[in-house]
């Protein structure tokens, strides 16, 4: 027999300590919460084996967690290649743009000599747990991409997702990519049974466990080659979430994860050389920022001209309809940046020089030699202003507009053209199914996939759009076929709630305890919680089972499936009411309706003709463009020459006309009484010596005496409709103001009924007076004789019109713009809209008598004093013809 020495039991006990630890490391991610056969340790996530097509992904593998254990059955990860081979260069002459009639041809640039790619994975610049995201610039020869359109991403509950789509240029796609990834997670997220992963192109690349409770984490992957591709690329995040000590339904709302945009990023090695554009194709390429946002720097020496108006309108929108930006922000300026910054070099910026071959020159280091004599659009990489700068020039204004109509020419769709889908795949992949009318389609085809549950709250969410003449506010009930299942340990009081746009719409009770199989099962649900544009769909199941009661140790990770939706699960639209209404911002928002229906040119009245206005108008043209799917025609027109015509406004509240402001319902005396708090709610600081209390405190104070507190809010004076609203929900017993009210409140719960429904005349709105903290206001009605819609959008000072318009622009913002007027503060952040009490009905459907039935049904509904009169009208009206009847027929008695 051998004798164990000290030194063997020592490796001895090593070793089963390793394999302890791997037996009891996290299991890789699963949606269903159930750990995987063979579970891994996790650590700094390798380079992810590419699976082969036909064959099961394999597990992904990490590091170890102690490095003295290597793991069981260690895989070769893949080899990074960490520079390109070595191109000769091709000697070029000036960098030369494109002609108009061919766009997508790329500009001939001066090409830089090959520099060696640095190694992106190296350990110098790998991403480390800090207090906040770490944002600092990048190492040369690196170029990073965000890839989250928004600047921050929260995923929540149990089980929660999202896809969108980013585009990269043939360039990007062949180079070594690492992908960064800074987020963090509630306190009460369970770190070995909680998992985020984030897939490219439906492969995984990264994958690890939420652990990240008291500061932001960073975590890096390589990602394997050939799995980019140039043109669109989905990402998609998921999370699976479990509570550390609750098991309940209610504790499921309390996980969340939240992605920092700023520290979410890829990362492509391309050496010394610029990010260069090779053409139009390459636009969406620009991407964005670490807060979503794309910004279109227009450097115009004609901004101070009404003349550039038109031309600059039409650019931005055909540029952010090639370029499919989620948030794009336009600056005008008539100067490159004061600080000498290369702006076009900055992420998620796009730099434009426009104007005339005279007046380019002193932009450009290098302009274009033939730009006076024929048009001209193309890139350039300038020493002043940076690599892929967009030139639009030519030798007068009308060579200019024929470039601008060349790129306009690829990406507009005219006016009668339906379209099958919404483009939403930059922030919500994959494109909304554009239902128009009775339409039926699986929820598969909107992204969604078979799904297995073990959790207690379930989610799954897709998009469907809907046009902006959409009128079923009180009328139409949309159906989803369910098919799902659910095990015997869900109880009877489990439920399945359908929302729409984050508002309960149908909701489902489990009566069954033996658990049960729904095939097409039906769920109503109303049309009124639709809204023009884009409608986001979501199934929610609420299962309680008694192991959840009970929640033993670690119950909030224990049991197996208890629920599955199946891809088959359909969505059904029936007919419904198409007619256009009057104001109608939602459908504005949604559409850009009723702009996106015309062809004639839209009349836009701009405050002034100068760099912060046009920088305003063109924000808000770009949004425009995007909602409606094509270029809208917008032309400068003076107030004066509007008429009865559509048109926009867009300026200060004192460049707009008092009779416009009281058409769209908005107080006249905003003109004068409306300032912005930046600069009149701060009160300059006196100058040393002159009258503040450093010099005469000791002659104005007696001896002893304190100086006071500023005055508190509690002394402020108040919104008296908000007040009145808040005691009138307090105070009990209050007359017989207080039992109409409950009456009210019962018929609404009972009966969706209220009083306002039991009206016949349409109350009268009053003109909106704006809080001083108001930073923006969008209003619509119709023009003085209903020829036309008029839009106003206006502030208090120009700063606020262009940061208010590149806010509420935001995808995020812009889908709750709704009613006759919507306001935005920037103290707040909140979006708020008044309801819709008082429109007109505007034709756009051919006259037809189903849809005329569907208009009276839901106007019907929506007025019910008038139904009633209705019935009593036709029941007088049989009375009578019956008595004339019998007197004709009959035989008296």
């Amino acid at each position: 027999m051998k004798t164990l020495t000290r030194a063997g039991l020592a490796v001895t006990l090593l070793g089963t300590s390793a394999l302890w630890a791997v037996a009891q490391s996290p299991a890789p991610f699963d949606m269903s919460g159930e750990r995987a056969a063979n579970p891994a340790p996790i650590a700094v996530p390798t380079a992810p084996v590419r699976a082969v097509p036909g064959q099961p992904a394999a597990p992904f593998q990490f590091e170890p967690a102690t490095p003295a254990a290597p793991p069981v059955a260690p895989q070769t990860p893949i080899a990074v290649p960490v520079a390109p081979p070595a191109v000769a260069p091709v000697p070029v002459a000036a960098p030369e743009p494109i002609l108009a009639p061919a766009p997508s041809v790329a500009p001939v640039v001066a090409a830089p000599a090959p520099a060696p790619v640095p190694d992106i994975a190296a350990p110098a610049i790998e991403a480390q747990a800090a207090n906040e995201p770490a944002k600092a610039p990048l190492p040369a020869g690196l170029d990073r991409r965000f890839i989250v359109p928004a600047s921050t991403l929260r995923l929540e509950g149990e089980m929660d997702q999202r896809a969108w789509a980013i585009f990269l240029s043939g360039e990007e796609a062949t180079q070594p990519a690492r992908l960064d990834v800074s987020f963090r997670n509630a306190i009460v997220v369970m770190p070995e049974a909680s998992r985020l992963r984030i897939s490219i192109n439906n492969e995984p690349v990264l994958e690890t466990a939420l652990s990240a409770s008291e500061s932001f984490r960073d975590v890096v992957a390589m990602v394997p080659p050939g799995l980019l591709r140039a043109g669109a690329n989905t990402i998609r995040f998921q999370v699976s979430q479990r509570h550390r000590t609750d098991c309940s339904i209610q504790s499921t709302y309390e996980l969340w994860t939240e992605i920092d945009a700023g520290g979410t990023s890829l990362t492509f090695a391309r050496g010394d050389a610029p990010r260069l554009l090779r053409g139009l194709d390459d636009l969406p390429a620009i991407g964005y920022n670490g807060d979503g946002i794309t910004s279109i720097h227009v450097i115009a020496p004609a901004s101070n001209q009404v003349t550039i108006a038109p031309h600059l309108l039409k650019l931005v929108q055909a540029l952010a309809l090639a370029g499919n930006y989620p948030n794009p922000n336009v600056t005008v300026s008539d100067a490159a940046a004061s600080d000498g910054a290369a702006s076009s070099d900055r992420e998620g910026t796009l730099t434009v020089v426009l104007g005339v071959a005279s007046e380019i020159r002193s932009l450009l280091s290098n302009p274009p030699a033939d730009a006076a004599t024929r048009p001209i659009v193309g890139f350039v990489d300038d020493e002043k202003l940076g690599s892929s700068v967009l030139v639009v020039s030519g030798g007068n204004w009308t060579q200019i507009g024929t470039a601008i109509e060349s790129i306009a020419a690829s990406v507009d769709r005219p006016v009668g053209v339906a379209r099958a889908t919404l483009n939403t795949a930059p922030w919500m992949a994959p494109d909304a199914r554009f239902v128009t009318g009775r339409d039926s389609f699986r929820i598969a085809d909107a992204g969604v996939g078979t799904q297995e549950f073990a959790g207690r709250r379930f989610r799954s969410e897709f998009a469907v759009g809907v046009p902006s003449d959409l009128y079923a506010q009180a009328y139409g009930e949309a159906q989803l076929l369910l098919d799902a299942a659910y095990t015997s340990a869900v109880r009877p009081a489990s439920h399945i709630d359908i929302y729409v746009n984050d508002q309960i719409a149908a909701t489902t009770r489990i009566t069954r305890q033996q658990g049960g199989i729904y095939r097409q099962f039906p769920i109503n649900i109303p049309l009124r919680h639709f809204k023009p544009g884009v409608n986001r769909i979501s199934i929610n199941a609420m299962l309680d089972t008694a192991e959840d009661a009970a929640c033993a140790p670690g119950g909030s990770t224990e049991g197996g499936q208890r629920f599955v939706l199946f891809d088959t699960t359909t969505f059904a639209m029936p007919n419904f009411a198409r007619i256009g209404q009057r104001p109608n911002l939602a459908a504005f928002a949604g559409t850009s309706a009723p702009y996106n229906r015309t062809v004639d040119p839209v009349s836009m009245v701009l405050g002034r003709t100068d760099p912060s206005t046009y920088s305003a108008a063109a924000s808000l043209a770009a949004r425009m463009a995007i909602q409606s799917g094509r270029i809208i025609p917008l032309t400068p027109t003076p107030a004066t020459g509007v008429g009865d015509s559509s048109a926009i406004f867009v300026g200060t509240a004192a460049q707009i006309p008092s009779s416009v402001l009281g058409q769209v319902r908005v107080a006249e005396s905003i003109r004068t009484s409306w300032r912005d708090e930046t600069s009149a709610g701060v009160r300059a600081v006196p100058a040393a010596g002159t009258n503040d209390f450093g010099a005469l405190g000791g002659a104005l104070l007696p001896p002893g005496a304190e100086l006071g507190q500023a005055p508190r809010a509690a002394f402020g004076t108040e919104n008296t409709d908000a007040t009145l609203d808040r005691w009138r929900n307090e105070v009990v017993g209050g007359g017989w103001q207080d039992y109409g009210t409950g009456i009210e409140n019962w018929l609404k719960r009972n009966f969706d009924i209220s009083f306002a429904t039991m009206r016949l005349l349409d109350a009268e709105v009053p003109a909106y007076v704006p809080e001083p903290k108001t930073t923006l206001i969008l209003a619509q009605a119709a023009s003085p004789n209903g020829g036309g819609t008029w839009t106003v959008l206006t502030a208090p000072s120009e700063e606020r019109l262009i940061s208010g318009i590149h806010t509420i622009t935001a995808i995020q913002r812009w889908q709750d713009v709704s009613g006759p007027l919507t306001t935005y503060s920037a103290t707040t952040d909140r979006v708020e809209s008044r309801p819709l009490v008082r429109y007109e009905f505007v034709q756009t459907q051919p006259f037809s008598l189903v849809n005329l039935r569907l208009v009276a049904a839901n106007w019907l509904s929506s007025n019910i004093a008038f139904y009633a009169l209705a019935l009593v009208v036709l029941c007088i009206l049989l009375g009578i013809v019956t008595t004339g009847l019998l007197r004709r027929l009959g035989r008296a008695t």
